[in-house]
């Protein structure tokens, strides 16, 4: 599935002019890898981008980039959210107007859900902002770990309302009481 977000100004931080990145991309039809390509038309090399995660156990940048990431998945480790974050390493220019670079990351089997967030991008003149609706691996929801229970609750139920009918018409009394 891809995914295009336009640049948004981070809180506080002005876009003028307005500026356009576009990122593409999300997770392939196993939903434990992603990918994603940045392609920067503003006039200010982008040296910077975040990447928030669930449950990501690698994360690869591009030649010349640098990379630094929390949360990551290992034995004994907590589950928690994390960001990987890619920085243009020294002398190298970044991506530059017109370019693109991609970025990849690998999520463990269990108990991410993609959905659109927020990817934080950083220019060499110093602007923050956030590309929103951006496919991303999130923790899942209250509501999706409930689904489930529900579904299972709803069949043990038919089947205890099936087995009441079936008792009710043995003992010859039918549905309205015959």
């Amino acid at each position: 599935m891809a995914a295009t977000a336009w640049l948004v100004p981070a809180l506080g931080v002005a876009a003028d002019p307005p500026v356009a990145v576009t990122i593409t991309g999300g997770s392939d039809a196993s939903g434990q890898q992603y990918r994603w390509v940045v392609t920067n038309d503003d006039p200010s090399p982008i040296v910077t981008v975040e990447f928030p995660h669930f449950r990501a156990s690698l994360f690869s940048v591009p030649d010349g980039w640098t990379r630094e990431c929390t949360g990551l998945v290992g034995v004994g480790v907590k589950v928690e959210r994390g960001v990987c974050t890619a920085r243009a390493g020294v002398g190298q220019g970044g991506i530059v107007r017109g370019h693109s670079a991609a970025f990849e990351m690998q999520i463990s089997a269990k108990g991410a859900q993609r959905r659109a967030g927020a990817v934080g991008i950083q220019f060499a003149d110093g602007r923050k902002a956030s590309i929103l609706g951006v496919e991303l691996p999130h923790p899942e929801s209250s509501g999706d770990k409930l689904i489930p229970l529900v579904g299972l609750g709803a069949v043990v139920l038919i089947w205890i309302v099936l087995q009441a009918l079936r008792n009710r018409k043995r003992q010859g009394g039918g549905v309205n009481g015959d």
